[in-house]
């Protein structure tokens, strides 16, 4: 009923027309189907080369944002501009498309400097899209302070377990707190797990 009304007072404030042509126009647009999202970007084809084109210069800005990061102290300070184009990704066009950006980059940045060197662009890639999906739906700054912190906490936390357990073990690291307590004398105590 909708396309009908505005079938026809679109055809009233076209040029005079007989009265049959008005509501023939009126018809024609009523049988017509309406345009899904599917044949929205079916017909409007040069949208979607736009999307992309714009998301690969975002992945690209912030790969080399990453980079440059590894090259200067404090790389870390450098490192959260590399997130502003992921987040403004996940801003403009969703979630979806932020994380496959933020990937995008992580890929890039990982085939010039290898993996070892991961530690500060990752953090971002993870929070960054999140913090730009939160913006597009208007969200509280404390909500995306809680969301950028929860994220950081997690990866750090993570990543620290990862190392502790399998890459020094757990045994050399009581140790070394062990003798940093004897150095230090107001450390508590440490428990060291009983094996056997």
């Amino acid at each position: 009923m909708v396309v009908l009304s505005v079938g026809y007072m679109e055809s009233l404030t076209a040029s005079p027309h007989s009265q049959t042509d008005r509501f023939a126009a009126v018809f024609r647009m009523a049988e017509s189907p309406q345009p899904t999202p599917a044949r929205r970007s079916q017909a409007h084809p040069a949208q979607e080369p736009d999307q992309a084109r714009e998301l690969s210069g975002m992945a690209n800005v912030s790969a080399l944002t990453f980079l440059a990061a590894r090259a200067v102290p404090l790389g870390w300070t450098v490192g959260v501009a590399g997130g502003v184009p992921l987040a403004r990704a996940a801003e403009r066009h969703g979630g979806r498309a932020g994380y496959a950006t933020a990937t995008a980059s992580l890929v890039e940045t990982m085939a010039i400097m290898g993996p070892a060197r991961m530690g500060i662009p990752v953090p971002h890639a993870a929070s960054a899209p999140l913090l730009g999906l939160l913006v597009r739906r208007r969200s509280s700054l404390l909500t995306m302070a809680i969301a950028g912190a929860a994220v950081r906490t997690g990866y750090y936390a993570l990543t620290s377990a990862f190392s502790i357990i399998v890459l020094i073990g757990l045994d050399a690291y009581l140790g070394s707190y062990e003798r940093l307590r004897h150095t230090f004398g107001f450390l508590p105590a440490g428990m060291r797990p009983r094996c056997g």
